[in-house]
Parts: C-alpha cells; sequence; structure tokens
C-alpha cells in the first residue's frame, strides 16, 4: 500500500495490511491544546483508513477554526457524550493491558479480574437459567450513562454511590466495592489519557466504603494430610494435585505462582521464583516435607517422560496445567474428600468443604508469623513490601485463643516469680 498522508496523521502499517492510526498534533497545535491519541473504538479497534480520513478531516478543520480564535482550548478535547462502558473499555485497553507484568503492565490474573469486574458493571445478573431459556442480556443503565455525568451521590441510582447500593443487593457487598474500586481506577486513568481527560473529579472517591474484614482461612494439618492421601491412593491416581498442595503449602506462594513454577533451585534445596502478581523475587528454604515430595515428583516425571518445564503436570496432558483446568480439578477432588471413600479406607473430612488451594499460601504465612517470626522474616517469604505489612497482616494472621493461651501462661509465671499463690 502506498504511504498515507494525512493531515496530523501516523499512519503504522501492520504485516497484516490494517493500520494503527495516530493523531500527532505539531508543537503550535500542542500549544492550543490539541493531544496525541491512537485512534481507537472503545472496544479497542482500531480506525479503518475510511474512519481515520474522516477523523483527519474533521479534525483539521477544528484546528484551523482554533488558531483563527487565537485562543487555547480550554481543556484537551473530551469524549463528553461517551459512556461509562466505553470508559470501561478504553480502560481495559490501555497500556498495563496491553503489556505483560515484566513489562510494567498489570499480572494476567489482575487483567482477568478487572475484565471481570468491568462485565458485571456493564451488564445485568444474568444466569444459566436464563441463557437456556433464551434470555436477551440486558445492559446496566448506569453503565449506558455519559461517563462525564457520573457524581458521587447517594441519592440516585444513576450515580455512583446509588450504584454501588444496587450491586450490593443483586451481587453482593464485596463483590460490589470491588466493582466500583474498578470503575475508580478507570475514573483515575482517563485524567492521563489524551483520548480522555474528563473535567470531573473522580466519583468512587468519595462514597465511605468500607473494608471488608479479612478472613483468615487456614488449612489445619490433618486436612493437609487427608488431602494428600486422597490424591494420592492407586485408585484415585491424582498425585499431581497432592504436589501442588505440597509446594503451595511449603513455598506459601500464589496459585498462579506455583502452577507456572519450573523447578528453579530444588536441586540446592531452594525455591525461586519471581511472584507473577509484583514482580518480588523470593527465595524460600525448602523443608523436609518438600524435599521428601520433590524427590517423588522427579521420579515420576522420569518414568513418565514429562519435558514441559512447569513443575507440576497434568497427567492427563503431559504438560504444565491451564489454572481454569487446575481449579476444576482440585474443587472436584476437595468434594471426595469431604465425603471420604469407605470403600478405599479413606476417612471423611468434612471440615475441609470450605477451604480452597489459595488458603494454603494464608496457612503457612500464619503458621510463620504464630512460630515468632519477625516481620523481616515474614516479608522475605511472603514477598510483602516492609511498609505494607500493617494493612496486609490482617489477611494472613489473627491472634487468637492460641496466642492468648500462650501470653496467660508467660504472664502467670511472672506472677509467681513476683509472689502471688494459688
Amino acid at each position: 500500500m502506498a504511504d498515507i498522508k494525512l493531515p496530523y496523521i501516523a499512519w503504522r502499517q501492520q504485516p497484516d495490511g490494517t493500520g494503527r492510526p495516530r493523531f500527532q498534533p505539531g508543537p503550535r497545535e500542542r500549544a492550543i491544546g490539541f493531544v496525541n491519541a491512537d485512534l481507537k473504538h472503545p472496544d479497542g479497534r482500531w480506525f479503518s483508513l475510511d474512519e481515520t480520513r474522516g477523523f483527519a478531516e474533521a479534525r483539521h478543520a477544528e484546528i484551523l477554526a482554533q488558531r483563527a480564535s487565537g485562543k487555547r482550548l480550554r481543556r484537551p478535547l473530551s469524549p463528553k457524550g461517551r459512556t461509562v462502558e466505553d470508559l470501561l473499555l478504553s480502560f481495559l485497553q490501555s497500556g498495563r493491558f496491553q503489556r505483560s507484568r515484566a513489562e510494567g503492565g498489570y499480572a494476567d490474573g489482575t487483567k482477568a479480574d478487572y475484565r471481570d469486574k468491568a462485565n458485571l458493571i456493564i451488564w445485568k445478573p444474568y444466569s444459566a437459567a436464563d441463557r437456556k431459556a433464551g434470555i436477551e442480556r440486558v445492559k446496566e443503565e448506569f453503565a449506558q450513562a455519559p461517563a462525564a455525568a457520573i457524581t458521587p451521590s447517594l441519592i440516585s441510582n444513576d450515580e455512583a454511590g446509588g450504584f454501588y447500593e444496587y450491586l450490593a443487593r443483586v451481587r453482593g457487598r464485596t463483590t460490589a466495592r470491588n466493582c466500583i474500586m474498578v470503575l475508580s481506577a478507570a475514573y483515575k486513568w482517563q485524567r492521563r489519557s489524551s483520548g480522555w481527560q474528563l473535567a470531573i473529579d473522580n466519583p468512587c472517591t468519595q462514597l465511605g466504603l468500607k473494608k471488608p474484614a479479612p478472613l483468615v482461612l487456614t488449612w489445619s494439618i490433618e486436612e493437609v494430610k487427608a488431602f494428600v492421601a486422597f490424591a494420592d491412593h492407586p485408585q484415585v491416581n491424582e498425585p499431581e494435585l497432592a504436589d501442588a498442595v505440597i509446594l503451595a503449602l511449603f513455598s506459601a506462594q500464589r496459585p498462579a505462582d506455583v502452577i507456572a513454577y519450573d523447578g528453579v533451585g530444588t536441586s540446592d534445596g531452594v525455591t525461586r521464583l519471581v511472584q507473577s502478581k509484583r514482580g518480588k523475587r523470593v527465595e524460600v528454604p525448602q523443608l523436609p516435607p518438600l524435599l521428601t515430595r520433590l524427590a517423588l515428583m522427579a521420579e515420576r516425571r522420569a518414568q513418565r517422560g514429562y519435558l514441559c518445564p512447569e513443575l507440576i503436570v497434568d497427567s492427563h496432558t503431559g504438560r504444565g496445567f491451564n489454572q481454569n483446568t487446575f481449579e476444576h480439578r482440585i474443587a472436584a477432588l476437595r468434594t471426595r474428600v469431604v465425603a471420604g471413600d469407605e470403600a478405599l479406607g479413606l476417612a471423611a473430612c468434612p471440615s475441609i468443604a470450605d477451604k480452597a488451594f489459595r488458603h494454603l499460601r494464608k496457612t503457612m504465612l500464619t503458621w510463620i508469623k504464630r512460630a515468632g517470626a519477625r516481620d523481616n522474616q515474614f516479608a522475605a517469604v511472603s514477598g510483602h513490601s516492609l511498609q505494607s505489612l500493617p494493612q496486609v497482616m490482617g489477611h494472613y494472621y489473627t491472634p487468637g485463643s492460641e496466642e492468648a493461651r500462650e501470653a496467660m501462661t508467660m504472664v502467670w509465671a511472672w506472677m509467681q516469680q513476683k509472689g502471688m499463690k494459688v
């Protein structure tokens, strides 16, 4: 294709024949308020050549008129008519969603969570029964409102506070709060985006939403043993799930990192990895139960000829796990552990019903804290910064009866030294 020449447009030709047009005003145009911008639709599609030509002609006329007026734009041109949905879709196409974690973008799990919460904002609740009945999905009125018109008022369901209260009723208060946090991130982002820059305050920052109290769910040693025994039983034959539980527990790392772990450091007794969430590098010495398990895993790997880099291997495919598949397999086996299997000699373990794979990280970090680890020791394993520990510790450790018993034992010993008698 011949070079595309349009006023103030950089047409970046792609190998597939499409283009990625960008509006690039010169210094004189920027001085009167025009700003650079990729030419994209709200859903992320790039403008076609015809659309770009139409944009260029219209914007050129605006520049000439503005230049003739001798005035500067009050602010960069902003899309007043675009909706909350448009804002969310633009946000989900922004740089941090396009880049990998190593390049400064969001972690894959964070990207997926933001997209999920954006969908909950855009679409009304829709069940499997609705789908089966052929009922059409409907968008939320709030998502179709102009993004520039949203205010933090608690009076109207068309505004941020009222929409939060509505979401709390139909989706639960925790989900509603998380949705508003994503919406807040989108409004914060648009202030820096050349394609938006709405002249309004973030409508989600004045709602006074209370953060739910952290819920510390930990596995017991008996629950870990019950799950591993079930997975390792020859007639159940899912040892890779036991591998994952032991590795997650004794490395104290997040599920995504456990599933993707390539075994670096196993030969010298250290689990080394770069955490996918924040890029923190951790080195966790391996305790005897994990060392024993790693030896069994290496033996099984050699017998079956696994070649994939991941240490946790799906025996059905011979490759590393897809995270969705992994979670379904863990949940299915947990259901069997809850019920037990008398024919296999495996006792029921009802208490494991509400324990998820992600709680194994919390379990080890709770044990580390209860064992008396200092903050710097805790952070070296968890990957948190020391500055963040006061905010995050409630997710991993809540003092309880065990600490109360220790405290009373210590104070009674002290009282006896001071002469207190029974």
